[in-house]
């Protein structure tokens, strides 16, 4: 029922499901995510107002569907009303719900449900809090993101990874390495996507020599045929200068496609360095 893509076998099942009467409040739950997938925010919210018990999973649901169509005001409204139901929230629900947050931009929402996810004991859950340091990041508020990472008892690639991810997407590229650093200190090894994250700090930072050096770690690990790092190689040696380490990446990646060559010209004409490039 989640994947239904044709509304009209979607209606055609709700239709039994109210017929029958299997398994009442399951069924409607089902049907009122496959309505918010297809856009049917009017028929959702119709089918959530039926439901005996209305759950975290229907709330977040429907408050996902109204994020996603720009109702920003509705979706607000849902997630607040979730929490003035004082329900039991599950690691799924306010990993949504905190991207729901994200989407419409609300700060206040976002520290809401931190309250909860300590109230409730969650601290210790990686996607949990990888997405509460990750949302906390993307609102800019990276002394919170901070303070909630260093409060773990476990930290995780994936969390390290997040922070030092948003600290370089906020200019702060220099705090950004320095968190790497840390990271090794701690005995994490990096990953593709740690080292994508790396190379975007070394691009903000414009440090050609930290650049190359991870460029050499790269290599290393076996990492340098890896589509995202080998776009963000190119990214970082242009943003730094580095025309022939530019080029040199370009000409070893296997697959040029369309987002490679994108990256390619649009980085060289930005820095002026189109002539040399060709």
């Amino acid at each position: 029922m989640k994947a239904c893509s044709n509304i009209e076998n979607g209606q055609e099942i709700h239709s039994q499901i109210v017929l029958h009467a299997f398994d009442r409040d399951f069924l409607i739950a089902n049907s009122l995510v496959m309505y918010v997938k297809c856009g049917l925010l009017a028929e959702a919210q119709v089918l959530f107002h039926e439901l005996h018990v209305q759950s975290g999973v229907s709330w977040v649901a429907l408050a996902e569907g109204y994020a996603n169509h720009s109702f920003t005001e509705e979706a607000v409204k849902c997630l607040e009303q979730m929490l003035l139901e004082n329900l039991a929230l599950d690691a799924a629900v306010l990993v949504c719900s905190l991207k729901v947050c994200g989407i419409v931009g609300s700060t206040c929402l976002a520290l809401m449900f931190h309250c909860v996810i300590v109230k409730e004991g969650f601290e210790e859950d990686i996607c949990v809090m990888s997405t509460m340091i990750d949302q906390y990041s993307k609102h800019g508020l990276l002394l919170e993101a901070k303070e909630t990472f260093f409060q773990l008892p476990v930290r995780e690639i994936i969390m390290w990874t997040t922070l030092i991810l948003g600290y370089a997407e906020h200019g702060l590229g220099e705090e950004a390495l320095t968190y790497w650093d840390q990271m090794l200190v701690d005995g994490m090894a990096g990953n593709g996507v740690a080292y994508v994250c790396l190379l975007k700090a070394c691009a903000v930072a414009t440090t050609p020599l930290r650049g190359q050096n991870s460029h050499s770690e790269i290599c290393k690990k076996g990492l340098e045929t890896d589509p995202s790092v080998c776009i963000n190689l190119i990214d970082m040696y242009v943003k730094c200068g580095c025309v022939k380490e530019t080029q040199n990446v370009f000409d070893l990646l296997q697959n040029r496609d369309v987002v490679a060559w994108n990256t390619l010209i649009t980085r060289y004409v930005e820095y002026g360095l189109l002539k040399e490039g060709c």
